[in-house]
């Protein structure tokens, strides 16, 4: 096999070789073979990590800041991910959830049991990787779960429902936010939980829980939507809990509520 190792380096360092740091290194090896890009976000990249990677033929570029890996993102089409939470600072890594949130990378987190008891960490991880290392030398682990994490997005470029979620072409889009939603939305339905649905007046909110609906082990089951604000007060909980037949002066038949209605599918 061709071992031969080429570095590509993009800006300048100072003196000492430190301050300046290039923000992006990418590293080749075994050019004779297709490369795959994947981008290495930490504080202090481990050049042993890196060589594991390129000898696997992923095109590695180190990032510092999540305003460099971002620049790199929005450069490709699909790819692989490794952030690596030690050495930043707790207040940092709310910042990364923008860029963790990207549809088009497959991210393996790298952080220790320390790092996994921050909330922040945890959310992130739980949400936003595909999946995690608490030992950040375990480069054989680290090198299979970036390839399934990049193959799994192979797989899922060729879905029509990346493109339109919800059935019927009712949600469209494929700007950075709507592939960010779609993604939410299919990450989401796999899931038993209750999800909050947030937004202005108009913006999709029902579509969006309309389709988690869809796309849920629960799709074959009533999908019940309440709109609070057009029940008078007076009828609101009848309108949810029903009432049986007698239970009062004009009930002259039992009448089923919106969240009974909704038992074994989705109440929005």
């Amino acid at each position: 096999m061709n071992q031969c190792c080429s570095i590509r380096l993009s800006g300048q360092q100072d003196a000492d070789g430190d301050a300046c740091l290039p923000p992006f290194v990418a590293v080749r090896r075994n050019q004779a073979a297709p490369s795959r890009p994947l981008v290495y976000l930490a504080q202090r990249h481990d050049p042993a990590l890196v060589d594991c990677l390129a000898a696997r033929g992923w095109e590695v570029w180190r990032a510092r800041t999540v305003a460099d890996a971002l620049n790199f993102v929005r450069a490709n089409r699909l790819y692989a991910g490794v952030v690596d939470f030690g050495g930043f600072a707790s207040p940092d890594v709310a910042a990364f959830e923008a860029l963790l949130r990207d549809p088009r990378v497959g991210w393996v987190a790298l952080a220790d049991d320390e790092r996994l008891k921050e909330i922040a960490v945890c959310r992130l991880v739980r949400q936003c990787c595909f999946d995690y290392v608490r030992s950040a030398t375990a480069y054989t682990t680290i090198g299979y779960l970036v390839g399934h994490a990049y193959g799994m997005l192979k797989l899922s470029e060729c879905d029509p429902a990346d493109e339109a979620v919800s059935p019927g072409d009712a949600m469209i889009g494929s700007c950075d936010a709507m592939r960010r939603l779609f993604a939410t939305i299919r990450k989401v339905a796999n899931t038993d939980a209750t999800v909050f649905v947030a937004g202005e007046s108009g913006t999709g909110k029902e579509l969006t829980a309309a389709a988690i609906h869809q796309h849920s082990a629960r799709a074959d089951a009533p999908f019940i939507a309440v709109n609070c604000a057009a029940i008078p007060p007076t009828l609101l909980q009848a309108e949810l809990f029903g009432y049986e037949r007698g239970a009062f002066t004009g009930a002259h038949q039992r009448k089923i509520g919106r969240i009974e209605a909704a038992h074994g599918g989705t109440l929005f």
